[in-house]
């Protein structure tokens, strides 16, 4: 079917909105129009429409409703390989694009433009979008409520869903360590990355001024990073170039005063890596005069000073904060799924579907949710809540149904680093959150085509890299690891061309070039 514009798809017939290759499950009848019950595609109720004034498309489209929450590295991927002539797809986030995060130290400092680590959203053109909060999910009557943050905010509104994807990502955890939200600078977002690229040029420029004194000028040109995993190296290593190689030429005086100092509570940096590659970057750090302190973690932050509990206070110009995750707000509100203890995040059978909370269950007949130790007058009457009468099975296979009968919710999906994985050990990272998000659309996608078989979640360890600095990196990829030059130029072929748009594909090794040439940017605006 070739592709048509809504316009004229609110012209055509009902049986017309889906491809032809769907076009013998559906009925027509006077009043309503559905799909004939698969073994795999949910049956829904009519559409309900609600506080809004239905288009004809809303009116006669009859796709499962699938609701993503969030749009980073595990909901975008979704997002990029779900079948949206299959499903309906709503993203509700608070950000409007997608952030490449590997590129964020890089835009910090200058050796790339923020444009190159962002996608946006609405340009895959596979889904409605919502730039919200999620302030509440009422599982039972599968609703999300979603309030706008735009500046000119509006009132808030109901989402109904069929099924629900969270992947909201996490924050950077403080620990509950005082003054670390106030005066420490994370690396998460772009938003972030423009504050600590004007901040460090607001040191330089506070620095040069010729009322400061010496002792004035050691402090602003501090500059402190927590946190020794490859967030924290990376951003550290472009931090050194930028002063090495640009800051330099344009502020000779002061570069003597400048000091920098790599916080862990580990006994190494990089304790992801092998051994050997770990101590290549600590040496590496040495000779570049990065001080390295291990087993070492903060008390207390305050505008201007780092402090400890054995060792002496540490007066920074800079601090960026980059060690572990604690689950969102959204996350840690609900209390339908069942938690992981030690990270806080919603835990997931081997198919990402979210285990049930103690005092819920799932229904044997319909797979719908439903407390506990309730009376039958104060249970939701689902069927007026919009929800579908009854799922005729899972995105699964039939093997899953005795997983659901132990507690797992058919319907609600946790990927990226808000879900967490029984009985399986997966780092936070990037790789993993892509894969899942990549899995999930496949059983979408599979499930609805009437395949019967589904595997499980399982992760490919494709490997880890990092940017040590000095046109240097380690790479480690099973029992191979390489180092130096080498691992330098196979870290930028990889993230060059694991940007999702050709634009970027184009733009990041364009800017690369030009700042090799001729020096970052280093202008404050």
């Amino acid at each position: 079917m070739s592709r048509v514009s809504v316009r004229s798809l609110c012209r055509v017939s009902p049986a017309q909105v889906r491809p032809a290759r769907y076009a013998s499950t559906l009925t027509e009848t006077p009043t309503t129009r559905q799909l004939k019950p698969t073994t795999t595609l949910p049956v829904t109720a009519p559409t309900k429409v609600t506080r809004r004034t239905a288009t004809s498309l809303e009116i006669y489209d009859r796709r499962p409703k699938v609701v993503v929450v969030g749009s980073g590295w595990a909901g975008f991927t979704f997002l990029k390989k779900i079948d949206a002539r299959i499903f309906d797809v709503t993203v509700v986030s608070p950000r409007s694009y997608f952030v490449f995060t590997p590129l964020l130290a890089g835009t910090a400092v200058g050796t790339l433009e923020f444009r190159t680590a962002l996608e946006n959203v609405r340009a895959l053109r596979k889904s409605k979008f919502h730039e919200c909060k999620v302030e509440k999910i009422d599982f039972i009557g599968r609703t999300v409520t979603c309030a706008p943050v735009i500046e000119a905010e509006g009132e808030s509104f109901e989402i109904d869903y069929d099924y629900l994807v969270l992947a909201p990502g996490c924050y950077s955890n403080t620990f509950n360590i005082p003054g670390v939200k106030e005066h420490a600078h994370f690396l998460k977002d772009v938003k972030d990355a423009r504050e600590i690229r004007r901040r460090i040029l607001k040191c330089f420029e506070q620095a040069a001024l010729p009322t400061v004194s010496d002792e004035e000028r050691k402090q602003l040109l501090c500059f402190c990073v927590v946190g020794g995993g490859p967030t924290g190296v990376e951003f550290m290593a472009e931090l050194h170039d930028l002063v090495q190689e640009d800051m330099s030429k344009l502020y000779p005086s002061l570069v003597q005063h400048v000091s920098y100092h790599l916080y862990d509570v580990a006994e190494k940096i990089l304790a992801a890596f092998d051994q050997k590659l770990a101590a290549y970057a600590t040496q590496k750090f040495a000779r570049a005069d990065i001080q390295i302190h291990t087993r070492l973690s903060p008390k207390e932050v305050t505008a201007d000073e780092l402090r400890f509990e054995k060792e002496a206070p540490r007066k920074y110009g800079l601090l960026v904060w980059s060690t572990g995750l604690m689950p969102s707000t959204i996350v840690s509100s609900i209390t339908e799924i069942a938690k992981d203890k030690r990270t806080g995040g919603l835990l997931t059978n081997e198919y990402l579907q979210c285990r049930v909370a103690e005092g819920y269950s799932v229904d044997r007949d319909t797979y719908a949710l439903r407390r506990d130790n309730t009376d039958k007058d104060s249970q939701v009457d689902t069927t007026q809540t919009g929800a579908p009468d009854s799922l005729t099975k899972p995105l699964t296979d039939a093997r899953i149904k005795d997983i659901f009968m132990d507690g797992a919710m058919p319907n609600c999906f946790a990927i990226g680093d808000a879900g967490v994985m029984e009985n399986a050990t997966l780092p936070a990272t990037a790789q993993v959150a892509a894969q899942k998000g990549q899995y999930l659309a496949r059983a979408f996608n599979g499930a609805a085509l009437g395949r019967t078989r589904i595997g499980t979640f399982a992760f490919k360890d494709r490997g880890i890299m990092a940017y040590i600095g000095s046109s240097g990196a380690i790479v480690q990829a099973g029992p191979s690891a390489i180092s130096g030059f080498a691992a330098y130029l196979v870290w930028k072929f990889a993230y060059a061309s694991m940007t999702v748009s050709i634009r970027n594909k184009l733009l990041v090794p364009i800017y690369w070039t030009l700042n090799k040439l001729f020096g970052r940017d280093i202008n404050r605006f």
